[in-house]
């Protein structure tokens, strides 16, 4: 009698252990089959977060913003609509078959010391037209006045979520 609730012990353990490898390992392959395109990413190891900077960078009409969450809002803005214009004009949706629907493309880049954008990695599975093409649109930005640390430019490293409306 006493043996019985050691061994429902020891089985119950010995299942739960087993299926908890079990989750464990379909997770990790779904979070494995998660492709991400990689450009050259020799800078962004060795490049501050844009919230480290003592100025972040000035994006074309953002003057006027004095702190820099001002900034920051106003480049995340300005950013996302010259970029979804852009990327909407070209036929790449469309040659894409994307869903119709909201969607959004998550985008790393660093906005080097001379104040152009240069793109680092797109996260997500994208057909390779809309990998070209929303590169294209955001690296087409114009030129910003460079973030600095105690005066000096630097590069910054930043990552933005897209959204465009395929219809």
């Amino acid at each position: 009698m006493n043996l019985f609730p050691l061994i429902l012990i020891l089985t119950s353990s010995l299942i739960y252990s087993q299926n908890s490898t079990l989750n464990t390992e379909k997770f990790e392959d779904l979070t494995s089959s998660k492709k991400e395109v990689t450009f050259n990413n020799d800078l962004l190891d060795n490049t501050l977060n844009l919230k480290d900077a003592d100025v972040l960078p000035i994006y074309k009409g953002c003057n006027n913003k004095t702190s820099n969450l001002e900034r920051e809002n106003c480049l995340k803005t300005n950013l996302i609509i010259d970029s979804v214009t852009k990327f909407m004009n070209s036929d790449a949706p469309k040659k894409a078959k994307l869903r119709k629907g909201i969607t959004r493309i998550r985008v790393v880049f660093i906005i080097n010391e001379s104040g152009s954008i240069v793109i680092k990695r797109i996260l997500g599975k994208w057909p390779q037209i809309i990998i070209d093409e929303m590169t294209n649109a955001v690296e087409a930005s114009p030129k910003m006045i460079p973030a600095t640390v105690n005066g000096k430019n630097i590069s910054v490293k930043y990552s933005i979520r897209i959204p465009f409306n395929v219809k």
